[in-house]
């Protein structure tokens, strides 16, 4: 029988073993999202590619348990080195502990400043960042961690309205706001939390998504929209993969041009539904299917939540009005990634968004849809060089007239925000997909040599790109038309515009605070604004530098 000194002792000694294991760390690897735009997803795509392994779910927002699934995969070894070094970063930012620690809970900040300017020889042709965002002047990134289960991140930023970076005449361009009107006031544009595990995680609130392997954009999902605010369950294994999103999409039709006159003008009962299957075959070839419902009308349906439904069997496009359009767009979406041998890799996606078949033309040809199908097709080739990882890129993509747009705006994959109502702006377009949007064919070129110095923390990119496009007369703005014409348009429509442009920067870390970058661009336009005769050339130059604590 114990004494009770004895048990006394022991109580004793477990209480203070309980309170002083609790004020150690527990965040030997925490859990943390890995954000679109990221170093790591660059590194973790690279090593891949030069392993002979395909990529079993290019889908980021990725957890760090998805790419660690990924690291594990991965013979460190049979690497060169630029891939050892790109696999020991990526464990570094994995395994990196937040700074102020109490208990279960942690947190990081990482402050920065930049400053970018650019200026261009003809501003009749577009910035050719017109579309992107400038880097914010000043940003505070928080992250915060409890445990190794839950992670939230936010920024708070002073960046410059894109809307006055895209102004028509302008000869020069910064991401400094000099006016109070020139701020962007729909801060944070990053701003989620997420919990997970080693098979699943779920992320809620604002950030960006990019769905496919895709250089010059993807598709179904892309990261053109300036952010996303979304619902978005995974569950995940090392060669499968399920996601559901549910993204609102609020949406005015005041910007998208006079074709549409019907009684809805703006809702924020938009909702985009997709969920997606991804499997590898082999650690060889990966396919992604994928199903979408934009619901344009409508408060949030919990049959669209079913994991394993299928969107179109519900003939949901009878359950609204349609006088003025359907308030329903389909999207199918299918992706495949294979790995020829180490080092090489072809990809392609297809997305279909209406299509007609050859008999219900012949059989109602009035009433005919146009249809709405995009492709792209790209080979990569990732080797080193010495001490540089040397990544070649080759991209083709078609999209049709009508892709993405559909018999009303409300069912269109069109994304959109209202920005700071300081002075009267329109509001800001995008498309969902691939940046260049429809009706077009593009071929695009790209050449990156990136070098890493570890002692030093120094890094030094070069990148080159040469690319041909042909745009047809659709651009961003709704004026879908059904019958026996529009039906029969194929992209390029009308006077196609046809831009080829020449392209390179430097991006150079002096350590891990200090970077500067220099880009250039030249561009040479036939037929330009769909004017035939019309040519037009330009040069554009950017020079950014930023500090980071």
């Amino acid at each position: 029988m114990r004494s009770p000194r004895l048990v006394r002792y022991r109580s004793f000694c477990f209480a203070v073993a309980f309170l002083v294991l609790s004020t150690q760390s527990v965040f030997s690897a925490p859990f943390r999202i890995v954000s679109v735009g990221d170093p790591v997803l660059r590194d973790i795509r690279a090593i891949v590619r030069e392993a002979g392994k395909s990529l079993a779910s290019y889908t980021p927002p990725l957890s760090s348990d998805e790419i660690q699934a990924a690291l594990n995969d991965i013979d460190y070894d049979a690497l060169s080195s630029p891939g050892r070094s790109a696999y020991d970063r990526i464990r570094k930012a994995l395994g990196a502990r937040p700074p102020l620690e109490d208990g279960l809970f942690g947190v990081d900040a990482t402050p920065s400043v930049s400053a970018e300017a650019s200026v261009r020889t003809n501003p009749e042709i577009e910035w050719t960042s017109a579309s992107a965002l400038f880097p914010a002047a000043f940003k505070l990134p928080l992250e915060f961690y409890f445990a190794d289960s839950v992670y939230a991140a936010g920024d708070l930023q002073i960046s410059r309205d894109p809307s006055f970076h895209s102004e028509d005449d302008s000869f020069f361009s910064t991401n400094i706001p000099f006016s109070g009107e020139e701020f962007d006031m729909n801060m944070p544009l990053r701003s989620f939390m997420s919990a997970g595990g080693p098979w699943w995680n779920f992320q809620l609130g604002r950030n960006r998504l990019s769905f496919g392997a895709g250089v010059t954009g993807n598709m179904a999902i892309s990261d053109t929209p300036d952010y996303y605010d979304f619902a978005r369950l995974s569950l995940f294994s090392p060669n499968f993969k399920y996601s559901l999103l549910v993204a609102q999409l609020p949406l005015t039709t005041s910007g998208l041009g006079t074709e549409y006159d019907g009684a809805l003008a703006e809702t924020t009962n938009r909702y985009l539904y997709y969920h997606r299957w991804d499997m590898r075959l082999y650690e060889r070839v990966s396919i992604g299917i994928g199903e979408g419902c934009m619901v344009g009308n409508s408060p949030l349906e919990l049959r669209f939540l079913n994991p394993l439904a299928m969107y179109h069997g519900f003939f949901a496009w009878k359950d609204y009005p349609s006088d003025d359009g359907e308030l329903i767009g389909s999207l199918l979406s299918l992706d495949i990634d294979w790995a020829i041998a180490p080092g090489w890799a072809a990809y392609g996606q297809f997305v279909l968004n209406d299509y007609q078949t050859p008999y219900e033309k012949e059989k109602w040809p009035d009433a005919a849809h146009p249809n709405g199908l995009g492709y792209l097709g790209g080979i990569e080739w990732t080797t080193a060089a010495g001490p540089w990882l040397a990544e070649c890129n080759f991209e083709a993509v078609y999209a049709d007239p009508y892709l993405y747009v559909l018999s009303s705006p409300f069912a269109s994959y069109i994304w959109m925000r209202k920005l700071s109502a300081l002075s009267s702006k329109a509001p800001r377009y995008a498309w969902l997909g691939h940046s260049e949007g429809r009706d077009f064919a593009l071929f695009a070129l790209r050449a990156r040599f990136s070098r890493f110095f570890e002692r030093t923390s120094r890094a030094l990119a070069l990148t080159g790109t040469l690319s041909y496009k042909l745009q047809g007369e659709h651009g961003l703005e709704w004026d879908w038309a059904s019958g026996a014409a529009p039906s029969s348009e194929i992209a390029p429509t009308g006077t196609p515009e046809r831009k080829l442009s020449l392209g390179a920067s430097i991006d150079y870390s002096f350590s891990e605070h200090i970077s500067v970058s220099l880009r250039s661009t030249g561009m040479y336009i036939e037929d330009a604004d769909h004017v035939s005769g019309k040519k037009e050339s330009g040069a554009e130059l950017s020079v950014a530098a930023s500090y980071t604590w």
